[in-house]
């Protein structure tokens, strides 16, 4: 199944993460989570492994099929409640 990074952005969403946090989580560039979580990318298993690894989740779920994220903005800090 080709890895899909809608099922990243939906989990940051879920966990209200944004990239610049699971970038510090991860130790990786800002600029490498938007290349990762970009339509078409291609990150290496690597890269896969430390994101799963920072949000608590399988990277299994990187290639199933999921609902994709409802345009929340994830580059912006979560909203106070």
């Amino acid at each position: 199944m080709p890895y899909d990074p809608f099922s990243i952005r939906a989990e940051m969403a879920r966990r209200r993460v944004t990239v610049d946090e699971l970038a510090t989580r991860t130790g990786l560039a800002a600029s490498g989570i938007h290349k990762a979580l970009a339509p078409g990318a291609n990150p290496t298993a690597k890269t896969l492994e430390k994101i799963a690894e920072a949000l608590g989740v399988s990277e299994g779920l990187f290639f199933a099929p999921r609902a994709h994220c409802s345009g929340h903005d994830i580059d912006a800090a979560p909203a106070a409640s």
